[in-house]
């Protein structure tokens, strides 16, 4: 039989961790239609979809110490929003951003996965440890990851960069482009393009590299792809 007191002490304790973990749930909403949306994470996946006007921000978030102060306003036309966890490392905020469309999105996250879905604007991302999933993207795209895998599917871009230190790409691309660089520092890259030519510039320090008949390489082209990685395969072909 376990000892009163060390039961009661077992109880004060479960309870003390209790007292310092939350968990809620925010949401705000404009009526403004933004231009633009900046969005800064520490940790926490961020979804970004589209919606015919103005724009709603919900927050998921979780802490065991003091629950983060996340923020979200429009200044000068450009939503921006900011998770409040920072360096943190005992807090997370999930974010999801409905906004038009026509939005330019910037995405700063240090952690976690992001996704975005039906967007008619330039995107740009940077993340340090981040899966990035894009979904029916037209317009400029750059995304640059210290570490992650990176897909993306039914994208429409003139130019289109996605690098990954550390992790596979897969991206499918619509239309014809001006120029599309993939490249990683180690993982496989995948590449579906339209059929056409290409001034091409393909390479890997530790693979093989497979490119389809389909898709064929003239110098100087009006159209390029760059794909290189350190160690993994490289796959280029027609959609």
């Amino acid at each position: 039989m376990i000892p009163r007191r060390l039961v009661y002490i077992i109880g004060m304790f479960v309870l003390t961790i209790a007292a310092c973990s939350s968990s809620s749930e925010a949401e705000q909403s404009f009526s403004e239609t933004p231009t633009a949306v900046s969005i800064t994470s520490g940790t926490g996946n961020v979804t970004v979809t589209s919606t015919d006007s103005g724009a709603i921000v919900t927050a998921e978030i979780s802490a065991s110490g003091d629950a983060p102060v996340w923020s979200a306003e429009i200044v000068g036309g450009e939503l921006v929003i900011d998770d409040g966890c920072g360096d943190r490392t005992d807090c997370s905020v999930n974010l999801t951003v409905e906004v038009a469309g026509t939005a330019d999105v910037t995405i700063a996250s240090a952690a976690g996965g992001i996704t975005v879905v039906d967007m008619n604007s330039a995107l740009a991302i940077s993340g340090v440890a981040s899966n990035v999933a894009l979904n029916g993207i037209t317009g400029p795209i750059s995304v640059d990851l210290t570490s992650g895998d990176l897909l993306g599917a039914r994208l429409v871009s003139t130019d289109a960069s996605f690098h990954t230190g550390d992790g596979t790409v897969d991206v499918t691309l619509t239309e014809t482009f001006g120029s599309l660089s993939v490249t990683s520092g180690s993982g496989n890259l995948t590449a579906q393009v339209p059929r056409g030519d290409y001034d091409i510039d393909a390479s890997t320090g530790s693979g093989g590299v497979d490119i389809d008949s389909d898709v064929v390489h003239v110098d100087g082209s009006a159209s390029s792809i760059v794909m290189r990685t350190d160690s993994g395969d490289v796959t280029l072909y027609r959609r």
